[in-house]
């Protein structure tokens, strides 16, 4: 039997913010995304790269944003899943414990 089917190789995820650079300079500097900023288009977005995954933030026109959990009592906005949790929770618990401290 053949598989007519071709391979879908990648998935972006889109997320709304009310403050793109904001969003976007979080996802660089806790997360370490690479932004690549599209601000100068109609409809004004990023793109976070990081791996093989692609964040796509794009600027309301409308409406507050809320997560879906908050929203439908259920879901997600997005999951990242990393190959080492552990590492990659390390990673990120210092990069928030500096910011943190930045604030204070």
């Amino acid at each position: 039997m053949t598989n007519n089917k071709t391979v879908l190789n990648a998935c972006a995820i889109v997320l709304m913010t009310e403050d793109i650079n904001r969003t976007a300079q979080f996802y660089q500097d806790q997360l370490g995304f690479e932004v690549v900023n599209h601000l100068e288009n109609e409809e004004k977005f990023a793109a976070c790269y990081r791996d093989n995954v692609e964040l796509v933030l794009v600027k309301t026109k409308k409406g507050l944003v809320v997560s879906n959990y908050d929203r439908y009592n259920a879901g997600y906005d997005a999951y990242l899943v990393p190959e080492d949790v552990d590492k990659f929770f390390n990673e990120i618990k210092k990069k928030m414990l500096k910011s943190y401290r930045n604030h204070k």
